[in-house]
C-alpha cells in the first residue's frame, strides 16, 4: 500500500486553536482521507503554532516539516504577519520573501513516492482567511489581510503549486452577516467548527486531486510501474548513446498546470519522460520532438474534446 504524507503547516489556525482537537483541520484529514482514498496508507502531521509568522515557521521548517519526507506540504500563514501587534507584524516585502523560502525549499525536498510530482514534495498554499473588522481591530482588518492573500495567489502562480483561496471563499459568505460571523470565534478572527467545515470542503477537493491524478494516470499506463521503471532506463542509455541532445526536464507543477488548464491528464508513460528524460529533442539536426506544451492555444483548447 501507498503511503501518503502530509504535514500542515502554519499558525494557530493549523493549530486549532480554541476547538476541540478533532475540529482541526489536520485531525480531520486524518481521519477521513482514509475513507476518501482507502487504498492509500495516509499520515497528517500537525505542525501548526500558535501566534508564528513566516519568520519563526522559515527557521524550523526543516525540523518540523521536512523531516518527514511529506508528499505535500499544506501551508497557511499570513494572519499574524499582517497584524500590528508588537512582535508580529511582517511587512508585505518580508512575507513574500520569507513565502518564497519556503516554497522553494518545500519543492526541493526530496520524498519516496516517485510517481509523484517527480519524487519532490509538493506546497498546497492557503490564503489566510479574512477577519470580522469591527472585533480584532485595529491588530488586522480584511483588506489587510486581503495584501497577503494576494501574494500567496502570486506565488501559488509562479511556482506553479495548487492555491486552496480560503481568503475568497469567505468572502462569499458575507453576503449574509450572520453566516460570515459564525464562521469564528468571538475574537473575530480564530475559525469556528463552521469555518473549519468551509476550510476542509475547499481544501480536500484541492489535496485529493494530485493523488487521483495519479491513479488515473496509472490506469492508464500500459506498463507497470515496475516494468515503466526499466524502460525508462533503457530510453536514458539509448539517448546517451545515440547524441541526442535532450531539452530540459519539466517540473511537475507545470505539468499539472497544463493538465488543469486544459482538462486532460498526461499518459503516465508521457509524463515520465518529461520529468526524468527531458522536454523535446534534437537528433541529426533533420529529427525533432517539439517540447511541451504546444506552443498553439487553439490546438492545447482541442486537446480536451472527445474524438469525432
Amino acid at each position: 500500500m501507498k503511503q501518503c504524507t502530509i504535514v500542515a503547516f502554519g499558525d494557530s489556525l493549523t493549530y486549532g486553536y480554541g476547538v476541540l482537537s478533532h475540529i482541526a483541520y489536520p485531525a480531520r484529514l486524518a481521519r477521513q482521507l482514509p475513507q476518501q482514498e482507502p487504498a492509500l496508507s495516509w499520515h497528517v502531521y500537525n505542525s501548526g503554532i500558535n501566534g508564528e509568522t513566516t519568520r519563526e515557521a522559515l527557521r524550523r521548517l526543516e525540523q518540523s516539516v521536512l523531516r518527514h519526507r511529506p508528499q505535500i506540504v499544506c501551508v497557511l500563514l499570513g494572519s499574524n504577519d499582517s497584524a500590528l501587534n508588537e512582535g508580529q507584524y511582517r511587512t508585505l516585502w518580508e512575507y513574500e520573501q520569507n513565502m518564497s523560502q519556503i516554497i522553494e525549499r518545500i519543492l526541493a525536498s526530496a520524498q519516496p513516492e516517485a510517481d509523484f510530482n517527480g519524487g519532490r514534495s509538493l506546497p498546497l498554499l492557503l490564503t489566510p482567511p479574512p477577519v470580522i473588522d469591527t472585533d480584532f481591530y485595529p491588530f488586522t482588518t480584511t483588506d489587510r489581510i486581503e495584501l497577503y492573500s494576494n501574494i500567496v495567489r502570486k506565488l501559488g502562480e509562479s511556482y506553479h503549486c495548487p492555491v486552496a483561496d480560503l481568503f475568497s471563499a469567505f468572502l462569499q459568505k458575507k453576503e449574509d452577516a450572520e453566516t460570515y460571523e459564525a464562521l469564528f470565534q468571538y475574537d473575530g478572527v480564530h475559525l469556528s467548527n463552521a469555518g473549519y467545515d468551509v476550510l476542509y470542503e475547499l481544501l480536500e477537493k484541492k489535496l485529493l486531486e494530485p493523488y487521483r491524478r495519479i491513479k488515473r494516470g496509472i490506469q492508464m499506463a500500459i506498463y507497470k510501474s515496475s516494468e515503466m521503471n526499466t524502460v525508462i532506463h533503457r530510453i536514458k542509455e539509448k539517448t546517451v548513446q545515440n547524441q541526442i541532445v535532450l531539452g530540459a526536464l519539466l517540473p511537475e507543477q507545470e505539468i499539472l498546470a497544463f493538465e488543469q488548464a486544459a482538462g486532460v491528464t498526461l499518459p503516465e508513460g508521457f509524463r515520465r519522460f518529461l520529468l526524468e528524460i527531458g522536454n523535446g529533442c534534437t537528433w541529426k539536426r533533420e529529427r525533432k520532438m517539439l517540447p511541451f506544451p504546444p506552443a498553439n492555444a487553439e490546438e492545447t483548447a482541442r486537446l480536451s474534446l472527445p474524438f469525432p
